[in-house]
């Protein structure tokens, strides 16, 4: 039988400086300190331990890759950002995504919408409005 391990906390109720969050050891900190205020977090991580940490250098790439990853499987995601790295010759900036049509895009594995959000982030970041 699975025991009730569903947290009570909302990411409103608990805020934290993310910069902070650098290193394993700060995450599982913070973890800590959540499930001090929630007794269903502490049954979550006592069940299934901390999660692995996933560190990203921050800027374009990482920003498009989490859109990239949106509502799909990490083997499907994963597939998609490695066409998507193929077709950039490896390193993927913002001019890169914008001088790609968008049927490359799709050919890569992103939907139409994906492909919209894409371009409109490329843009964006070369206005120098993120």
């Amino acid at each position: 039988m699975r025991p009730n391990i569903r947290p009570n906390i909302h990411i409103t109720d608990y805020k934290t400086d993310m910069t902070r969050l650098k290193t394993a050891a700060a995450v599982r900190g913070e973890l800590r300190h959540a499930a001090l205020r929630d007794p269903g977090l502490q049954r979550l991580i006592d069940h299934l331990g901390y999660p692995p940490p996933r560190f990203r250098t921050p800027g374009f790439a990482t920003l498009l890759r989490i859109i990239v990853s949106q509502q799909l499987s990490t083997a499907a995601a994963a597939a998609t950002w490695r066409r998507i790295e193929t077709l950039c010759a490896g390193k993927i900036t913002h001019r890169k995504i914008l001088n790609r049509n968008p049927a490359q895009l799709r050919a890569c594995g992103l939907s139409r919408q994906k492909v919209d959000y894409a371009h409109g982030l490329a843009r964006i970041v070369g206005d120098k409005n993120v």
